[in-house]
């Protein structure tokens, strides 16, 4: 059974009425639904003022917003009109709405509701009659209001409505990564995996015991969403001590774990098809770049450093600029010894970080990953 009939059939069965009649007695009240993206009732559950943003309201889409991240509406609707507006929103097995799916006139959802339904097409009229969005002439006194100077002792007069499509959106990627940390529980460090961390949450709730009074998504939430924090970031002070013997046995491997699993999940969804290699050339270019943060921190150094280091002289020509034209100038002293150097401490450290979990890797893998750091390096230096 397909999810819209399966949806369809618990709701009627619960007012003990065939899904026919109680379709036909919720269709009559789209018209009291409206789509929007901005709710005042997250700030106030007095407030009316509603509003929908638009593909033109952010110009080039320089900023965050509703029409720039991938969020649905959410419908403003009394308590009193949920069921109808709780089904528009119904998501399908595509991941669009019903209310998309009826725009479209889906041939398989006229099929599906054609065989209960008398009148199909009248049914469908009476849904697709949602209020359209009008711009408020006033704004609920319900709202505060901020003074924003633009200068010449000028302002505007500004209401601040919670983007609350996005509020909605941040809360189920948040839960989706928590589900996936709670079923990746047994295979997944998560202390080396930075992507199972969610700290400096705070939950709200909207609506309090009654959240469908505010929406349908956030009745559809339970009326919880996340706020992130908004403070200043705490910047860390990176510290690289010149390479003593080896450069590579320098870095801090543990800092780069994250992208370590990104290369482990490549590996084991190898399926020996372009785009299986390019997940995998893409996993490994990552940790190139990381590395490299490193390589450029050294070449900022005084010039001579390597002197009274122990690393070697493919390294001190790699690393110090002391050697800046014998780098660019004599590459076969020093390119294929520091990509073999490069990719052997890839492997290596994958090896540390996924243990008994890694892949073992064969002689062609590593002459491709040889390769893979040489063409790196040289597009590197081309700049």
């Amino acid at each position: 059974m397909s999810i819209l009939l399966d949806y369809i059939l618990s709701k009627s069965k619960k007012k003990n009425l065939n899904p026919s009649d109680w379709l036909m007695q919720i269709a009559p009240f789209a018209n009291k639904c409206c789509f929007v993206t901005h709710n005042g009732k997250y700030t106030n559950p007095s407030a009316t003022t509603m509003w929908q943003s638009n593909i033109n309201d952010v110009p080039g889409l320089p900023y965050v917003a509703t029409c720039s991240v991938q969020c649905k509406d959410d419908i403003y609707v009394s308590a009193k009109y949920l069921p109808i507006a709780s089904l528009l929103q119904l998501p399908l097995d595509d991941g669009r709405t019903f209310y998309k799916h009826l725009l479209d006139d889906d041939d398989s959802i006229r099929k599906e509701l054609g065989a209960i339904l008398p009148d199909y097409d009248s049914f469908r009229k009476q849904l697709l009659d949602v209020s359209p969005f009008v711009k408020p002439d006033f704004i609920s006194k319900s709202l505060n209001q901020v003074y924003f100077p633009t200068g010449d002792e000028k302002y505007h007069l500004l209401t601040v409505l919670p983007p609350s499509s996005i509020l909605q959106e941040v809360r189920l990627r948040i839960r989706k990564i928590e589900n996936y940390a709670y079923t990746h529980k047994d295979t997944v460090d998560r202390k080396l995996n930075p992507l199972l961390y969610r700290g400096n949450l705070i939950k709200t709730k909207y609506g309090g015991s009654k959240p469908q009074n505010i929406s349908v998504n956030n009745n559809a939430c339970g009326g919880r969403s996340y706020m992130l924090l908004s403070l200043p970031p705490q910047l860390e002070v990176r510290k690289f001590s010149i390479p003593y013997k080896n450069f590579f046995n320098s870095i801090r491997y543990t800092k780069l774990s994250s992208l370590f699993y990104d290369l482990h999940k490549s590996y084991i969804d190898w399926h020996h098809n372009k785009e299986a290699r390019t997940a995998v050339r893409n996993a490994e270019t990552a940790i190139m770049d990381a590395v490299f943060q490193y390589v450029y921190l050294l070449r900022q150094e005084k010039e001579g450093w390597s002197d009274a280091s122990a690393i070697s002289k493919v390294q001190a020509i790699f690393l110090d600029n002391k050697y800046y034209e014998v780098r660019y100038n004599n590459k076969d002293l020093w390119l294929k010894a520091v990509s073999a150097e490069f990719a052997r401490w890839i492997i290596s450290t994958y090896r540390k970080i996924l243990n008994e979990k890694s892949v073992i890797l064969e002689d062609g893998e590593f002459k491709a990953l040889c390769n893979q750091v040489e063409d790196y390096i040289l597009k590197e230096m081309r700049g």
